[in-house]
């Protein structure tokens, strides 16, 4: 599934170990 996430400064963090879980799941994201 192809993913696209967004997010502000305080979400930048968050935004890195979500795109981290779903690269391991085997998603790509955007």
């Amino acid at each position: 599934m192809r993913i696209a996430i967004g997010s502000d400064h305080a979400g930048y963090d968050l935004k890195q170990h979500l795109v981290a879980f779903l690269v391991a799941a085997g998603h790509t994201v955007d």
